[in-house]
């Protein structure tokens, strides 16, 4: 069926082609006979063969143009039920290219409002639930940074290792508060600087992400039994002489992003003020 018109068209054309001859042939019978009697003249004669073609040439143009444009059209047809993307017009690949963009807009704006929303949260738990009770010890404040993060980051467990060294060198990180963990009151835990995993991040004074721990790696305790959070993430803080003074070790089992670490990150200057007030 979607070849009928090209067999339609062609045999129209085909039908003029030879109706086309047989005219020409009984003109050029009947010019000769009037030729032969002197009734026919050389304009006359040249009239009826531009008449003749005109009613011939017109038609079949007509035709060979809307055979052309069918088979154009088949063809056209086929490539795009091959690939359906290369079907799309400018204009549907513009829309769909519009349409992509304000998504992504709408994303970002939504992951600029998450982030914050989860800043305004921060500071508003540090400085009501931490602030208020700065009297209290570095291990109490410490504590309660754990838990206001773990308010707003969903954290399983946490750590927090403080340092009292004089300078990089001869800094050591001492634990100082933890979270949903049990530590035996008698032990310390601690690193020196660039020792462990802590004092790695210590002595680089950059952020570390494990989002592919192993089995047994971390445990995580609760009513519902024990279970291995999947992300690990470490975070230095600094004061202004770009010394890091605290590490934060967090588990969870969501995922953290690169603002969740950022805004994490960004907190330096409000613990450093919380810890030495």
């Amino acid at each position: 069926m979607k070849h009928l018109k090209l067999f339609i068209y062609g045999g129209i054309n085909l039908f003029l082609l030879i109706m086309a001859m047989v005219v020409f042939k009984q003109v050029e019978v009947f010019t000769v006979n009037q030729s032969a009697t002197g009734n026919l003249s050389d304009t006359v004669y040249s009239n009826l063969i531009l008449s003749i073609s005109l009613l011939v040439f017109l038609p079949f143009a007509v035709i060979s143009f809307l055979m052309v444009y069918e088979f154009i059209s088949l063809r056209y047809q086929k490539r795009n039920s091959a690939n359906p993307e290369q079907g799309k017009s400018l204009e549907s690949l513009l829309k769909d290219s519009v349409h992509a963009e304000n998504i992504k807009s709408e994303k970002e704006k939504d992951l600029d409002k998450s982030a914050d929303e989860k800043k305004n949260r921060l500071s508003h738990f540090l400085t009501n639930e931490v602030g208020n009770k700065s009297l209290k010890g570095d291990n109490f404040i410490a504590e309660r940074i754990l838990s206001v993060i773990a308010k707003v980051f969903e954290i399983s467990q946490g750590e927090l290792f403080l340092t009292k060294g004089k300078s990089d060198k001869q800094s050591v990180y001492k634990l100082a508060a933890t979270y949903a963990m049990h530590i035996p009151e008698k032990e310390t835990i601690e690193f020196n600087n660039g020792e462990g995993l802590v004092g790695q991040v210590a002595k680089n004074g950059k952020p570390l992400y494990l989002d592919k721990l192993p089995d047994g790696f971390l445990n995580a305790k609760s009513g519902l039994g024990n279970s291995n959070p999947n992300y690990l993430l470490f975070i230095p803080w600094k004061d202004q002489n770009d010394r890091t003074f605290a590490v934060a070790e967090l588990a969870s089992f969501k995922n953290f992003d690169n603002q969740d670490i950022k805004i994490l990150e960004g907190l330096s200057e409000q613990i450093h003020a919380l810890l030495n007030p």
